[in-house]
């Protein structure tokens, strides 16, 4: 539990920078959707995927190289650097992955289509469930070894895998109003990466902020022992709980603002923020 808490703490300051190319993707094709400019959308998404990609395999190589030297960064003991650096390699190595899922499901509620990312994680998470079981534990009758830590950080891999080849089949078939089909759009377009990057930023500097000071929390916790920090990581997951919900009214309030924005209608957008606070409340 402390090593993959470890790991997690990383990925957790790590998603920020996520939340750039996320956000951006929400908000521009939202602006394109209320403004009726389907080329747009389409575009913004092929471009986002693309600045997914490029982030998620710079990401892939610090992971690689430096897993085990950022879990022992937060004081943990040897053997908790051991077993979180090996989850953290695999998961930031499957990055692309991972990243593919938020990028997607980010231009999905853009257009305001909020029920296909729930139901292809909801998938997904069923599949993570089985797969953990039989990796971590072993499976005997088909020959496969308790792989314990490892084997869960392989099947979020693989799990993540089957979602992201999921949303991203949807989206070459045209599901909604998004479609990635045909060859333009591909090249880097500066463009609309420099737009992604500008809109995104103040989101990653508040992502930053957050997971940062979880990030110095749990080196607090980790110096005070390591199942201190277990427990700290056991609690944490029942914490979400609390403001996992908020996270969801953000993501909706975001869409439709955009939308309304891109639809020059900024009456209706304060109208959906406060209903969103509201209801959120």
């Amino acid at each position: 539990i402390a090593g993959i808490g470890s790991a997690m703490q990383i990925m957790f300051v790590l998603q920020a920078a996520f939340g750039a190319v996320t956000t951006g993707t929400t908000v521009l094709i939202a602006r394109a959707i209320g403004a009726r400019d389907q080329e747009e959308a389409n575009l913004v998404t092929k471009q986002s995927i693309l600045l997914g990609a490029m982030l998620a395999i710079i990401l892939g190589i610090v992971g690689y190289y430096f897993a085990d030297p950022l879990i022992a960064l937060l004081g943990a003991e040897p053997e908790v650097v051991r077993l979180g650096g090996s989850y953290l390699r695999i998961t930031m190595v499957s990055g692309i992955v991972l990243l593919g899922m938020f990028v997607i499901g980010g231009a999905f509620r853009g257009a305001g289509d909020t029920r296909t990312p729930m139901y292809v994680t909801g998938g997904i998470n069923v599949i993570n469930i089985v797969a953990s079981y039989v990796l971590i534990l072993g499976f005997d009758p088909l020959g496969i070894p308790a792989l314990g830590v490892v084997g869960a950080a392989c099947a979020a891999a693989l799990s993540r895998t089957i979602g992201c080849a999921v949303l991203l089949t949807l989206l070459i078939r045209g599901k909604g109003m998004l479609s990635i089909r045909g060859l333009s759009g591909w090249l880097p377009d500066p463009r609309i990466c420099w737009r992604i990057t500008r809109l995104g930023a103040p989101s990653m500097a508040e992502q930053l902020a957050m997971s940062g000071g979880t990030l110095v929390y749990g080196i607090i916790a980790i110096s005070m022992g390591t199942t201190v920090y277990a427990a700290q990581r056991i609690t944490f997951q029942a914490l979400s709980l609390s403001f996992l919900p908020g996270m969801g009214f953000a993501m909706a309030a975001t869409a439709m603002v955009g939308q309304c924005l891109g639809a020059r209608r900024p009456d209706l957008s304060e109208l959906a923020t406060w209903y969103s606070v509201k209801a959120a409340m």
